[in-house]
């Protein structure tokens, strides 16, 4: 079989339907852009792959891809940065910036071989010589393929330029003399021959403009070894591209064509177009000042300093995911491109890295448990307990895009928290003191009758109406409630009918105000006269809509005018963790109040209330195990008859709950195997509070025709226990009629 015979050619040079050519000519000859400085050298944090295509049984690091933020400014375009300018086109300093660089992903340069230079350095590795050097490649009479080399991977030390992928390897594969002359036999030799280089891309910046067999199986050898060519289209001026770009089409995504643009974005007037090859070409900048020969640089021009372009991104976006497949990495760079105009000219458009290091087509994590939650939708909701600690926990969570790349998430921009402005959090607690009161006096001997219609649209309680009967026996007190503002027990007895509106809050049991729907009864005991005895049961739903089961006894008594009470109770949550909610988890909770009231005289009263508790949970995918030690406190003060008989003012100071000490372990994939598998690890977060919140408030109340008026003005510090949080002052009216 007689081989094509392939040279070098020089823009615009005509060639033979025999020949193949470089895609590339000469010119601007070899003087450096001075040695330049950068304002910034981004230093590569990415993942490390082996630069051989092959699994070596350990996890790799994270991806670094910055999710969902951006870089709020790139490497400054100055230095080698300035050196090609044309190249911004393609957005390559946004893979620079992030520390995307090619790391170690090994492209084999098919040209004519490539010259020592110190900024490819010990990455230029030992390849093979088809032509009859004895250097293993590692000669470039010729200068092509140097200049090809650096364009992809010349370091970014602050001298001359800086390649694509500056820290890809380069392995030489010399098929050209020095006259730039060769033939498809030495290049199908080259390219078969190279296994042992475990190269993952093939950089091809050669072309004829016939069909070869010896290119076919070139490239049939490159399918089955999972490699990617990358091949220039031409310096023809042709409506399709040469070959072995005009293979592109058949070949699976396992080959990329690729033409030329000038520094407008315009096709290069030289440039083969995408014709048929349209669905699997792409454009780059078709100048490149880079390495040349004997330490120096030069500045080329042709498909082959774009098709050197596009092998740098393949590398920048194998070195962060050397898991993908070759058909993974073309589709990649082809989906991202940026139109340029009529596809059977520019193809799928311009090289865009920016947008190839972005994820595509979704974003969503794999719990354990293979449940898939994209970004979009909270990997887990947080209450207002737990929701500082986990926004300040420093934990990435890895994604995957539709390619199964892994992206590096912050576990705080996952975490659904409740709404932190000033008007949300001044109505929380404040939706309680709002709504219209029914009251029923006795509707028989010894039973009560009481209801409300709570309409609040200061929260995310949903309108309901409340109502509870009692029956008082001769020495029993028996409640049954529907609704949490007629729950008995919610604060210690004596606070029941003294607390100003707002006061009373601050005084609530803050574990069974978890409930924003409760069904269930009381029922009190009088053992001698001061000492009463109490338990109750209390069902519903908390604000999340999840289950909570409740349990309490109380002891209350009085003496002189000390009125005291201790209360012990479990609430048991079913799908969540003190109100935070994820899949499969439960938690239960034991809780101590004690509280104390004191009748000054003169109509004043002081109270306080200290309430401890300590929270397990247990779950089945993301959320582990957990435990919480949780405290709140407050103190009163209360005087009847402030400024005419009925009225009542309070002053109020209290601590609302917080997580005092605590740690949820958390199962989360962290990290990537070198198979692109998720690797879930034990996550230990810790759940204290970042702050305490303080809250101090006074309320007013009087009666006002058949019922009362309320006013209530406070100053919350720290809220919702965030040191970050900034205080916030709120103020708030209850009215309310009885008939």
């Amino acid at each position: 079989m007689q081989a094509i015979t392939m040279r070098l050619a020089i823009i615009p040079a005509f060639i033979s339907a025999t020949f193949l050519s470089a895609c590339a000519g000469g010119g601007g000859g070899s003087g450096a852009i001075g040695p330049g400085t950068i304002t910034s050298s981004p230093t590569a944090t990415t993942s490390s792959g082996t630069g051989a295509g092959t699994s070596t049984g350990t996890s790799t690091p994270a991806p670094t891809s910055p999710y969902p933020t951006v870089p709020t400014s790139l490497v400054a375009a100055t230095g080698i940065y300035a050196a090609n300018s044309d190249w911004d086109q393609t957005n390559y300093r946004y893979a620079q910036t992030v520390g995307a660089k090619g790391n170690d992903v090994i492209v084999a340069v098919v040209d004519s071989g490539v010259a020592p230079h110190s900024k490819l350095g010990d990455r230029l590795l030992n390849g093979i010589d088809v032509v009859g050097g004895t250097l293993l490649g590692k000669e470039d009479p010729n200068g092509h393929g140097t200049n090809i080399a650096g364009t992809i991977a010349a370091s970014d030390t602050p001298v001359g330029m800086v390649g694509i992928a500056p820290q890809a390897k380069i392995a030489p594969i010399r098929v050209l003399d020095a006259a730039g002359q060769g033939n498809s036999e030495l290049t199908r030799a080259g390219i078969m021959g190279s296994a042992a280089l475990n190269a993952k891309i093939y950089n091809v910046s050669i072309a004829g403009n016939i069909p070869s067999i010896q290119m076919e199986q070139a490239l049939d050898w490159i399918v089955a070894n999972g490699k990617l060519m990358i091949a220039g289209s031409g310096n023809r001026a042709q409506a399709n591209p040469d070959w072995p770009a005009a293979y592109a089409p058949t070949r699976g995504g396992y080959l990329i064509a690729v033409g030329g643009v000038d520094g407008n974005g315009q096709i290069s007037a030289f440039t083969n177009k995408a014709g048929t090859a349209k669905d699997f070409y792409l454009v780059a900048p078709s100048f490149s000042y880079a390495t040349a020969p004997n330490e120096s640089y030069r500045m080329m021009a042709g498909t082959s300093q774009a098709t050197a372009i596009v092998s740098g991104a393949a590398a920048v976006v194998w070195g962060l995911w050397p898991y993908l497949k070759a058909p993974d990495v073309s589709s990649i760079l082809l989906t991202s491109a940026k139109s340029m105009g009529s596809p059977e000219i520019y193809g799928r458009g311009m090289l865009d890295l920016a947008a190839a290091l972005k994820p595509i087509n979704g974003l969503n994590v794999v719990t354990a448990q293979s449940v898939t939650i994209p970004v979009t939708q909270p990997l887990m909701q947080a209450s207002s307990l737990m929701a500082s600690s986990l926004k300040a926990a420093s934990v990435d969570v890895i994604y995957f895009d539709g390619y199964k790349r892994g992206f590096a998430v912050p576990l705080a921009s996952v975490i659904g928290t409740p709404a932190t402005n000033a008007g949300s959090l001044a109505m929380q607690g404040v939706d309680r003191m709002v709504g219209t009161s029914v009251h029923s006096a006795k509707i028989a001997p010894g039973v009560g009758f009481q209801a409300q219609i709570v309409n609040s649209q200061f929260s995310n309680e949903r309108a309901t109406s409340q109502y509870r009967f009692d029956i008082e026996g001769a020495s029993t007190h028996t409640t049954l409630f529907n609704g949490p503002q007629f729950m008995p027990f919610t604060q210690t007895g004596m606070f029941k009918g003294q607390a100003s509106f707002g006061i009373g809050e601050a005084l609530r049991n803050p574990y069974l105000a978890m409930l924003s729907s409760a069904q269930g009864f009381g029922q009190s005991l009088s053992l001698t006269p001061g000492i009463q005895l109490g338990f109750g049961i209390a069902n519903g739903k908390g604000k999340q809509n999840e289950p909570i089961n409740s349990q309490l006894v109380e002891a209350r008594w009085t003496q002189n005018r000390m009125e005291s009470s201790v209360q012990f109770g479990n609430v048991q949550e079913n799908t969540t963790f003190l109100g935070s909610n994820t899949a499969g988890v439960s938690a239960a909770t034991q809780f101590v109040s004690v509280g104390t009231s004191f009748d000054i005289g003169n109509g004043f009263t002081t109270m306080a209330n200290v309430t401890l508790g300590k929270s397990r949970s247990t779950g089945t995918d993301i959320l582990t195990s957990g435990t919480a030690f949780t405290r709140a406190m407050s103190i009163g003060l209360i005087k009847e008859g402030f400024s005419n008989a009925k009225d009542r003012l309070g002053l109020g100071f209290s601590l609302p709950n917080k997580i005092v000490s605590g740690q949820m372990n958390l199962n989360l994939p962290t990290a990537v195997s070198d198979s692109g598998a998720a690797i879930y690890t034990a996550v230990p977060i810790s759940l204290a509070s970042t702050g305490q919140e303080k809250t101090a408030e006074m309320s007013w109340t009087t009666p006002m025709g058949s019922g009362l008026f309320g006013l209530s003005i406070a100053r919350r510090y720290q809220p919702g226990n965030d040191a970050t949080a900034a205080p916030i002052n709120l103020m708030a009216l209850k009215l309310s009629q009885r008939f």
